[in-house]
């Protein structure tokens, strides 16, 4: 029932189409918007992450760092939260920050590259390596990794994504009330000429629809009517004609049938007024 009203009224296959319409280019937006968003987190995590890895990689460039001493040449702060390891180009593990076990790096490695990783506790984390040529290291390369649990991040993508959840709604429905006034506001004349049809009778055959305030277009349409308004009235004001002249032309022999009647009833004479209805007949 509820479709088939929707099927046959204008007004909401109007307002649904504009609320259907509009929706989907908020979700599009919001999908777009989104993963804009989303991208530009992770970018910062791993420029910051990029960012320490690289003060790492210059301080053992600027130091002279002997075979198997590279831990003690490293700027670590054990008070920082992140994960430091310095590797070979094989994937050895040289020095860390103190962490027990490894960072799970994909062999073989790569710089400069950001990755998704599990850290040691077991929390999804975010890590980035880069290149470091220790000094009097000849030409041998290190692979500093800096690591860090990306929840903080993955909380604040999370708020973001719902305050443009909470926006896009909040746009829907304010778009919805203003598709309802608008579908209502463009379909009142309409309503309007349709209560000027239902309010003419057979006695004001020739009053017209006013279209002035009809849209364009809507106008052909009331302009049919009244000419379909006009030729009723035509056609009204022909019978009120031919009435009116049989009537005229009707009017003597009934008024010489009733003066006959009336006087051949008067004296009694039966044949006489079989007589005369014949000769009226």
């Amino acid at each position: 029932m509820f479709l088939d009203h929707i099927r046959h009224s204008l007004r909401w296959q109007l307002l649904l189409s504009l609320i259907v319409g509009v929706g989907l280019s908020l979700v599009v937006y919001l999908i777009v918007v989104d993963s804009i968003v989303d991208h530009q987190v992770e970018s910062s995590l791993d420029d910051r992450l990029g960012e320490r890895a690289n003060e790492i990689a210059a301080e053992l460039s600027e130091r002279e760092v002997a075979a198997g001493a590279v831990a003690p040449a490293l700027p670590f702060n054990r008070s920082d939260p992140a994960y430091f390891e310095v590797r070979d180009p094989v994937g050895r593990v040289l020095a860390n920050s103190g962490f027990n076990g490894t960072l799970p790096v994909p062999l073989p490695l790569a710089a400069p590259a950001a990755f998704d990783l599990r850290l040691p506790t077991g929390a999804l984390g975010r890590a980035a390596v880069v290149r470091a040529r220790p000094k009097g290291g000849g030409e041998a390369t290190l692979y500093v990794v800096v690591a860090e649990d990306r929840r903080s991040t993955d909380e604040l993508s999370n708020i973001l994504d719902a305050i443009l959840w909470i926006g896009v709604a909040v746009i829907l429905l304010v778009c919805s009330g203003v598709a309802l006034l608008t579908v209502q506001r463009g379909l009142r004349p309409l309503e309007e000429v349709a209560a000027a049809a239902a309010a003419i009778s057979i006695h004001q055959s020739h009053t017209a629809l006013p279209l002035s305030e009809l849209p364009r277009e809507i106008l052909p349409l009331g302009e049919q009517f009244n000419l379909l308004l006009a030729r009723l009235a035509e056609a009204l004001d022909r019978e009120r004609a031919f009435s009116e002249n049989l009537a005229h032309e009707l009017r003597t022999p009934l008024a010489e049938m009733r003066a006959l009647s009336e006087v051949d009833v008067g004296s009694g004479d039966d044949m006489a007024l079989r007589a005369n209805v014949s000769e009226l007949g």
